[in-house]
């Protein structure tokens, strides 16, 4: 069992880097399934997509960035780009290095809690 400071509240014991490492691992797990899961979906384009598919055209860009500036155009860039993202293997990469960065900032918290109590250190200061 892990070393752990206590914390008292409302009434209840709870340990909080046990559960800290806890959390760390179900987000980890739920990162990896969930990433297997998106990866293994088969994505196809649907009748919307394709239907609100933007011309990849030097005349629509021109026409797009003389009516709404070049703001407009920068902006609908982004949204193409941020598109390509929503599905597929891009979505399970960004879904597993969000979770497995919030695992890895809750096993740091926790080993901060730990190594905090072995030295008797109070957990905020180094």
């Amino acid at each position: 069992m892990v070393e752990a400071a206590w914390w008292r509240g409302r009434g209840m014991l709870i340990v909080v880097p046990a559960c800290l490492y806890l959390a760390g691992a179900v987000l980890l797990a739920a990162g990896i399934i969930g990433a297997s899961l998106v990866d293994a979906m088969p994505w196809h384009e649907t009748s919307w997509q394709l239907a609100g598919a933007m011309p990849d055209t030097k005349l629509y860009e021109t026409r797009l960035e003389s009516i709404g500036g070049r703001a407009t155009f920068l902006a609908a860039e982004l949204t193409r780009w941020l598109g390509g993202f929503c599905h597929g293997r891009p979505l399970a990469i960004g879904l597993l290095a969000v979770c497995a960065g919030l695992a890895l900032a809750c096993f740091l918290a926790a080993h901060h809690l730990v190594q905090a109590q072995r030295t008797g250190a109070p957990a905020g200061r180094p």
